[in-house]
């Protein structure tokens, strides 16, 4: 992996940008205007990673590594942080700031990263500092 080149990096102004809804019944959140989804910097689009493209984030208490498999589902393998020791297959939903705000099949930075690993379960990352694409 020293091919990585970083995409995005943590510029502390706290500006991100609005999302929007998706019709998958667990993920039926509503983006609302919110200061914290407002976005200066552009975000990292999952949804548009051709399948086996590998991302790295580093958040503020771990690194996490995706492989896309079918960006527009979300699906992904994850490995990073104290969830995901071994690559495993989960739904990434999106970056979210608290509560009902989500921006859908988004990495963004300073917000944090949203996965779905079955009815009801949920992990939820520490706010995002830097996301990278493996060359």
């Amino acid at each position: 992996m020293s091919s990585l080149a970083p995409v995005l990096m943590d510029d502390s102004n706290g500006e991100l940008e609005s999302g929007g809804q998706d019709s998958w019944a667990s993920e039926r959140r509503r983006a609302f205007s919110h200061p914290l989804l407002n976005c200066s910097n552009g975000a990292f689009r999952v949804d548009l990673c051709a399948p086996f493209d590998m991302i790295v984030v580093a958040t503020r208490g771990s690194v996490y590594e995706l492989i896309v498999l079918h960006g527009e589902k979300g699906d992904v393998l994850v490995r990073g942080g104290s969830h995901f020791p071994e690559f495993r297959r989960v739904r990434f939903v999106g970056s979210t700031a608290g509560g009902a705000m989500l921006k859908l099949r988004t990495i963004d930075v300073g917000l944090e990263m949203e996965f779905h690993l079955g009815p009801g379960r949920i992990v939820t990352t520490s706010r995002v500092k830097s996301v990278s694409r493996a060359a």
